[in-house]
């Protein structure tokens, strides 16, 4: 499932040729799938060359066109192109700061992992391992836990640590926060390959 526009904006990019393309504006204008059209600016750099952002604009196809009207404000357009607006990924709650850990009572070296849903609950949540000392590098997961706010997982051997992550169709959320900031270890797509992107742009209190 996507959202329905997108969090960051759709770009479109162009060089303008001709005597006095340094510095001027250029108007972009995209009929988008929902039959509405959507307007921005840009300037051109030095070279001639724009970049316009759209925000905003709903995904599917469309058309794009460009306009410029020069010093002498002579209009002049170019267009339409066929365009494709991609689906955001979505933005998966993490998890708050109220993790608890017990043995398992039914499963032989497992351990009891709970954590509080209520104020914000992803639609799935991965666990995420790594060695004691090794921080920025996830050695095993799960990577499917649900969203019951409690699992029963078997960890990998030795001194490890873990952290919990909100996911939604195959993004994941933020890892928390560290003394250096955004907890961001490497290793999560080799061990979780379903889990595409990270977006850590929701909160949770």
């Amino acid at each position: 499932q996507c959202s329905t526009t997108l969090g960051q904006p759709f770009v479109v990019q162009g060089i303008l040729f001709g005597q006095n393309n340094a510095f001027q504006p250029v108007d972009a204008a995209i009929v988008a799938s929902d039959g509405l059209s959507y307007g921005a600016t840009g300037v051109t750099d030095g070279a001639g060359l724009f970049s316009i952002d759209f925000f905003g604009v709903p995904q599917g196809a469309g058309t794009a066109m460009l306009y410029y009207f020069g010093p002498l404000m002579t209009a002049s357009a170019s267009g339409p192109w066929t365009i494709v607006v991609p689906c955001s990924p979505p933005t998966p709650e993490p998890v708050p700061p109220t993790v608890t850990v017990g043995k398992s009572p039914a499963i032989p070296d497992a351990l009891d992992i709970g954590y509080d849903t209520r104020p914000c609950n992803a639609a799935d949540h991965a666990i995420v391992y790594g060695s004691i000392g090794e921080f920025s590098h996830v050695t095993q997961a799960d990577c499917s836990v649900g969203s019951s706010g409690g699992a029963s997982v078997i960890p990998p051997s030795g001194d490890v640590w873990f952290l919990i992550a909100g996911v939604d169709n195959g993004t994941y959320s933020s890892l928390g926060q560290s003394s250096s900031g955004e907890r961001s270890p490497s290793g999560i797509d080799a061990v979780c390959p379903s889990l595409l992107f990270q977006n850590t742009s929701e909160t949770c209190p």
